[in-house]
């Protein structure tokens, strides 16, 4: 369960918060829990816990089924946040993104970071350009913090408090011999945003299960319970980096090990259970490679 932004035929995007198949529309009845624009999922954040209690308390007849909306992104990052290196594996494995093994970004004391720009994700849904210049794009998956209440140098209390809720994307990485994208995830739609932002407290992040499939077929699945660090401490590493901002989604690393590309017209999905996850189909650009 979380919150969602969608829309219905002929309507225009609003937020709205699923339990189970129903979206409770959040355009009436809730105006104390939003701070801003009660279309943006952001406005919510201060108080999704509380608002998460309401509607499960009350449990409103009035919703609106799944099969009836179409999902965008949930929510509208100024930048990705990624982090790398965050998972046992990435201690001992090799090969998985060359430009990284170069930089040794994968094993070091603490997650390495970087910051994808808002042009690199679309939404749970939304068709994915395959870029003409890069032949070999290989699939992985991530689980997003959403921050609300950001800040500097961040103690690891305060962190905790910044991490409102999270989303899973799946992703592309180049394997090409491509100037300046050389395992990079830095192209047009290279992430891919899960249709919902899961309040943090409704749920252990510590030992998520999140799988990765291709045209409905499972090419691999892992859990967070092997991450190398807590979310709080990711948090407060990045914080020591850079300021973080209300919005802001910090990317905490690909523990999946695939050994294939995608191709055009594939359906790309990474997902956990009880969790709206994505499901893009992938589009090669005319020009192909």
């Amino acid at each position: 369960m979380g919150i969602v932004r969608f829309s219905t035929v002929g309507e225009e995007v609003r937020a709205g918060f699923r339990v189970d198949d129903g979206i409770t529309d959040l355009r009436t009845g809730y105006a104390e829990f939003v701070n801003g624009d009660p279309s943006r999922t952001e406005s919510y954040l201060g108080r999704i816990d509380e608002l998460e209690e309401e509607i499960l308390s009350n449990r409103p007849e009035d919703t609106i089924p799944l099969d009836d909306v179409t999902f965008h992104a949930p929510t509208i990052p100024r930048r990705l946040i990624c982090l790398e290196g965050c998972y046992e594996q990435d201690l001992v494995d090799s090969g998985i993104d060359s430009h990284f093994d170069e930089a040794g970004m994968f094993n070091k004391e603490w997650p390495s970071l970087w910051c994808a720009p808002e042009s690199a994700y679309v939404g749970p849904s939304t068709e994915v350009r395959l870029p003409s210049s890069i032949s070999v794009l290989v699939p992985g998956l991530e689980l997003g913090l959403l921050i609300n209440g950001g800040g500097k140098n961040l103690d690891r209390t305060d962190a905790s408090s910044s991490i409102a809720g999270y989303v899973i994307f799946a992703h592309l990485v180049s394997h090409d011999q491509v100037p300046r994208l050389e395992g990079h995830r830095m192209f047009d739609s290279a992430f891919q945003m899960g249709a919902e932002v899961v309040p943090r407290s409704s749920r252990d992040i510590g030992s998520l299960s999140l799988a990765l499939s291709i045209d409905g077929i499972l090419v691999d699945k892992r859990t967070t319970s092997d991450w190398r660090f807590t979310p709080e401490e990711m948090v407060s590493e990045a914080s020591h980096v850079m300021s973080l901002t209300d919005g802001d989604v910090i990317l905490t690393g690909d523990p999946t090990r695939v050994d294939r590309s995608v191709s055009d017209g594939d359906t790309l999905a990474a997902s956990s259970p009880g969790i709206l996850g994505t499901g893009n189909q992938l589009v090669r650009d005319r020009g192909e490679a």
